[in-house]
């Protein structure tokens, strides 16, 4: 006698707990795991009524074996995997059965034309008193309405039918829903090139912690704020912490990311509810934490008491992402069911301690940014002190000289220039030209410098005086200059709920990249050239740092 009766236990097997998005993104998965590069949805409909689901993949496809043990529950080349998106080999299946009685696939190996067929119909099995075996595949050719519908390189097609529990919602509630969920779901692939259709419309990567470029989010905020037609631009984020590593395990290792949206997407109080917050989803990311396994969202859910305070309406504005590999599922409680995920244990504990350190500097930061307080890096202190040091710092001839009037109204129009890049009025644009007038270095933040926005400095020569540009894009400015002067700014107190070695970390590697890279470059010139700019800059760099840190 069999343990269980497997009739009945694939009956009872629908309500397993998927909903609409959980079981499209298994069949996702499973195409992913067969290298495709792109996955296709369609549904078709009679009289609005969605009477079937047809997926299709461009991935190797299977062999006879294969597709013969597709439709077997618990069946997978992934089985117990420590690698990789599967594990269990079920979700394709029971998610199926959530929604519908059918499962059709058809598929062939990659280079071959035809394909071989087989299904699972758990009407047939309602009706039987025995157990109803898994039909071997045959070769067959694709249904009409099938053949129409589907891309003529595909592999791999799925069919689900007789949808009995298919949502009833209006369907384009179902197809918002369903195409933010999976871009969100599997942002990261569609970040490095997959590509997931539905219906015909690609369907976007959604990352609630704005960190991808070119998302749906940056699609959004680029439409609301420059224009249907402008060129989609990036909306960073203001980084709490970064792949800060909660746990290490044989090579691997579980990190934490916390973030601050922009403040295009902050604004001010009372603003996350509007149409662009809707358009945002910001409402949904209140309190969530999303989890990610192996590039792919397994979780996406308010865990309690995890922030070390009650849920407020602020957190919709502060985005938390885990991610790990499948060597922490038992410390993440990873189940057959990809949803669902809440951390376990010791890594519970760190992950709770993080988060209450991280979460009220994330609430500050909001706050100030609602306050219009900057947070970015003032380069006054700097200025005023090369200023007064300037009379210790040798000058080149040229700059010994008395400056005519065609030099001095040079350098005004040169400094109003600068003045309008920053975006000061006319009134502040003259306080300013007073302001540095007199100061042989100016330095100032520019939001790009460039044909492609991705220098990093840039340097104007007037008779006595050189304006530095530092583009606030560019990961040097970001990583490194702006982190660094917010940790300058905390009090003592705030300071102990910090990971200052963190950023004194991409800080050290920052500067090394940065010697790299100028020894990369000056290997283009003459040696001649290259060690007279060397010892000069060594000098001024040593003599600069010694002054100006003796007068701080």
């Amino acid at each position: 006698m069999l343990p269980m009766n497997l009739n009945n236990f694939l009956l009872g097997s629908r309500d397993s707990g998927y909903s609409l998005s959980d079981g499209v993104a298994e069949i996702i998965d499973n195409s992913i795991q067969a290298n495709c590069s792109y996955v296709d949805i369609q549904t078709i409909s009679n009289k609005k009524k969605v009477e079937a689901i047809l997926y299709a993949d461009n991935g190797k496809g299977m062999d006879f074996e294969t597709i013969y043990n597709y439709l077997v529950i618990g069946q997978s080349s992934t089985f117990l995997a420590t690698s990789g998106i599967g594990k269990y080999g079920v979700g394709a299946k029971l998610s199926a059965y959530n929604i519908g009685l059918r499962i059709d696939v058809w598929s062939r190996p990659e280079g071959s034309k035809e394909y071989m067929h087989t299904y699972y119909d758990l009407d047939e099995v309602a009706k039987s008193d025995s157990v109803v075996e898994i039909r071997e595949p045959e070769y067959s050719e694709l249904p009409p309405e099938v053949s129409a519908m589907m891309p003529s390189d595909a592999n791999t097609i799925v069919r689900w039918s007789k949808l009995d529990k298919f949502p009833k919602k209006s369907f384009n509630s179902i197809k918002s829903e369903l195409t933010t969920n999976l871009g969100r779901i599997f942002r990261t692939y569609i970040y490095h090139g997959l590509k997931l259709t539905f219906n015909g419309s690609e369907i976007k990567a959604f990352d609630p912690s704005m960190q991808l470029k070119g998302t749906y989010n940056d699609e959004i905020l680029t439409k609301a704020y420059d224009g249907e037609d402008a060129k989609i631009r990036h909306f960073e984020p203001t980084f709490i912490c970064q792949n800060e590593v909660l746990m290490e395990r044989d090579g691997d290792v579980a990190t934490l990311t916390v973030t601050v949206m922009p403040k295009e997407v902050t604004r001010k109080p009372g603003m996350g509810g509007d149409s662009l917050a809707r358009a945002l989803k910001l409402k949904s990311n209140q309190g969530n934490v999303s989890f990610v396994r192996s590039h792919r969202e397994v979780g996406y859910a308010l865990i309690p008491n995890l922030f070390g305070r009650a849920v407020v309406a602020e957190d919709r504005f502060i985005a938390v992402s885990v991610e790990f590999t499948p060597k922490f599922d038992k410390d993440f409680d990873v189940r057959i069911i990809k949803r669902g995920v809440e951390p376990q244990g010791s890594l519970r504990d760190i992950l709770q301690e993080k988060l209450k350190a991280y979460i009220p500097i994330a609430s500050k930061v909001l706050r100030q940014q609602w306050n219009s307080q900057e947070m970015d890096v003032d380069f006054e202190a700097i200025e005023q002190a090369v200023e007064r040091m300037n009379i210790l710092i040798a000058k080149s001839p040229e700059a010994t000289k008395d400056a005519s009037p065609v030099m001095v109204a040079q350098k005004h129009v040169e400094l109003m220039k600068l003045a309008s890049e920053i975006g000061l009025d006319h009134d502040a644009s003259q306080n300013y030209l007073e302001r540095k007038c007199s100061r042989p270095f100016v330095l100032e933040r520019v939001k790009s410098l460039g044909a492609n926005g991705s220098d990093f400095l840039d340097f104007t020569f007037n008779q006595d005086q050189v304006i530095i540009r530092v583009n606030e894009s560019h990961n040097v400015y970001k990583k490194v200059w702006a982190p660094l002067h917010e940790i300058s700014k905390l009090s003592k107190d705030e300071l102990e709920l910090v990971n200052p070695g963190e950023t004194a970390k991409h800080s050290l590697e920052a500067l090394n990249l940065m010697l790299i890279a100028f020894g990369r470059q000056q290997a283009l010139l003459p040696v001649q050239n290259f060690n007279s700019s060397m010892s000069g800059w060594s000098e001024q760099l040593d003599r600069l740092i010694y002054q100006v840190a003796k007068s701080s």
